[in-house]
């Protein structure tokens, strides 16, 4: 079950005990008066069947699946399964869904980060220097590796990696009482197009303690600290997003019993209050949000979620995967008046046949970009205004070479047309885009 609570900040950070510290700078408004209870928001499940005719061929024997696979070690298609559709088998002009390029392979982003530790005695040997996360703006691909204090930057117009080697910037994460932050997620919030602030995710670190923490910071981009939630001694803070009216959207994961339920949240933009949330309660059914978009295709906010039955029987528990859409915004009507998200937040859960979503990213205003749970491929999702569900077509088929996680653009393009998005593949780092004046159709 999951219910709707009230916009109030109470429940994302609790009141402070012996085991939780609440940070500095962090408002918290008081808990509303008992009248007000929790409704229940009702969770519509859809199912989309597998209609698109290239997953299944059989279906239309005019239109055929296959594997591109022009271009060398410097390209990528030899890399991974593209796939491509035209209607006629002697035809030599194949259309392709999406093209990616190699842009940094890990040797050399390894050298790259060792050389900028260099001058602070940080020893990172070349099997840790792990991608933990990444997005990118008009000027930076922003690459945080596990277990580094630092966000590492890397101008776009050095890649792909020219022969003259590769310079990076970085920017240390900081924290008051001597602590750093050990980030796991990173998105950009942008005004005019220029990077103003970091949200991060992290685990502290203590030169002192053992003793870690799970926060999410606000830095400016040269490293100054603008605001910090509380802190979770279980990993609470999950992903994180930008919608487009610049406020925090985060997925929080339940952690051990007793604990808050895991919710999907949206803040005000220092975290000084809850806009609203949508609660997962804890019964029969556990859903713990693991990855969240901001306002995309269908005008919808997305969230992948996983979805456990707790069966008492020997079979244990048996996981499924969703993806939850649900309005960021109140939505336009004539009478132009603000009204309590109650009255407009709905939750739709999707399941899409052949095709179990892990990671999911904005793409653009268009386009939602997937991963699958093995990390095998990739999938557009469109939800067009005169369609009743989204559509889902699977872009890449399943490779020997895993996709570790995807980012796209800090700022969403309103077209589909040249949308760009990064992706690590076992250290690699890929561009994915759309071919140029290419919108993508979600039938063929």
């Amino acid at each position: 079950m999951i219910s709707f609570r009230e916009p109030v900040y109470q429940g994302v950070a609790e009141s402070p005990t012996s085991d939780y510290v609440m940070e500095r700078p962090v408002a918290r408004r008081p808990p509303l008066g008992r009248s007000l209870k929790d409704r229940l928001t009702n969770i519509v499940s859809m199912h989309v069947p597998s209609n698109q005719p290239f997953l299944s061929p059989s279906r239309n024997l005019k239109v055929k699946e296959e594997l591109v696979e022009e271009g060398g070690m410097d390209g990528t298609n030899d890399r991974f399964g593209l796939l491509t559709l035209h209607n006629n088998e002697n035809n030599e002009n194949h259309e392709g869904l999406c093209e990616i390029t190699a842009q940094l392979d890990k040797n050399t982003l390894f050298k790259a980060v060792e050389e900028a530790l260099h001058s602070e005695n940080v020893d990172l040997p070349q099997q840790k220097c792990v991608v933990a996360s990444m997005t990118f703006d008009q000027n930076f691909l922003y690459i945080c590796v596990e277990d580094v204090p630092y966000v590492f930057k890397i101008p776009t117009t050095s890649l792909p990696r020219s022969k003259l080697g590769l310079s990076l910037d970085k920017v240390y994460l900081k924290l008051p009482d001597s602590l750093e932050l050990l980030p796991s997620a990173l998105c950009l919030k942008q005004t005019q197009n220029e990077t103003r602030e970091l949200f991060i995710i992290g685990q502290t670190r203590s030169a002192t303690s053992n003793v870690s923490f799970n926060m999410l910071v606000c830095f400016s981009p040269e490293g100054r600290l603008i605001a910090q939630t509380r802190k979770y001694p279980y990993r609470r803070f999950v992903a994180i997003d930008i919608d487009c009216d610049g406020n925090p959207l985060l997925s929080c994961a339940a952690g051990p019993e007793g604990t808050p339920a895991a919710q999907i949240c949206k803040l005000t933009p220092h975290f000084e209050r809850r806009i609203f949330s949508i609660t997962m309660r804890r019964d029969q059914t556990i859903y713990q949000p693991q990855w969240i978009t901001k306002t995309s295709t269908g005008g919808q906010c997305w969230a992948s979620v996983s979805r456990v039955e707790l069966d008492t029987s020997a079979l244990g528990e048996d996981e499924k995967r969703r993806i939850f859409s649900f309005p960021g915004c109140q939505p336009v009507d004539s009478s132009d008046l603000p009204r309590s998200p109650k009255e407009w937040l709905r939750v739709i859960s999707w399941n899409f046949d052949e095709f179990a979503a892990g990671a999911i990213a904005a793409l653009d205003a268009e386009h939602l970009l997937a991963v699958d749970t093995e990390r095998r491929s990739l999938a557009l999702i469109t939800w067009r205004t005169d369609e009743p569900s989204p559509n889902l077509q699977r872009i890449i088929k399943p490779s020997d070479r895993t996709i570790d996680f995807v980012c796209t653009s800090a700022s969403l393009p309103e077209v589909a047309s040249g949308s760009v998005a990064f992706f690590v593949s076992q250290g690699d780092i890929y561009k994915f885009s759309l071919p140029e004046n290419r919108i993508v159709n979600a039938h063929y």
